[in-house]
């Protein structure tokens, strides 16, 4: 499996040489085989070199095509990065610039962007915003589910995240009163 890897990492930079030279290095051509590189690197767990290559395809993405869906895109693989790096806060920057650039090129956010925020929440127990998250996402679904848009396997995923929130809340409560801190002063603080 290592020496896939290994041939998946050489043809991808040999790709992105490719498309420098021919296109140039802020070509569209370049940005698309740079994130091909950068998913190889994640996949071998090179984060630090997923996430240069991936910044550097931003830049050529956002300097071609402004707001885009591939800008989205590349934004939201940064902030699930930054979220595996427990780097929390740059994490939910970078999916809320996901979100916003969602919002103006589909008219809609993307519900895999909404759960990985929802997920981030529940890592920081901060489970009302999680589970708005998994309900918008939930909401995006079904009506992609009823015009045959969306597969069925991802709207059940997102309500098995539902049923984490519920459940981390449940365990997260029952510790709060396990150490004598009673209910309401949890809800009010």
């Amino acid at each position: 499996n290592d020496k896939s890897t290994d041939s998946n990492l050489n043809t991808c930079t040999e790709n992105v040489r490719e498309q420098k030279g021919r296109f140039g290095s802020d070509s569209i051509e370049a940005a698309d085989a740079l994130v091909a590189l950068a998913c190889q690197y994640w996949e071998k767990g090179d984060r630090v070199t997923a996430t240069e290559l991936y910044t550097e395809a931003h830049s050529a993405y956002e300097n071609k095509l402004g707001d885009s869906k591939e800008v989205a895109m590349v934004l939201k693989s940064l902030g699930d990065l930054n979220k595996e790096d427990e780097k929390f806060d740059a994490a939910k920057h970078l999916y809320m610039e996901a979100l916003d650039m969602e919002q103006d090129v589909y008219g809609h956010y993307l519900p895999q962007t909404l759960n990985a925020v929802g997920i981030l929440c529940l890592e920081q127990d901060d489970f009302r915003a999680a589970m708005e998250y998994h309900r918008r996402a939930l909401q995006i679904q079904k009506k992609q589910s009823s015009r045959g848009e969306q597969s069925k396997y991802e709207m059940y995923e997102t309500l098995v995240r539902i049923g984490n929130v519920y459940y981390s809340e449940r365990n997260n409560l029952t510790n709060i009163r396990s150490k004598g801190v009673d209910y309401k002063d949890f809800i009010a603080s």
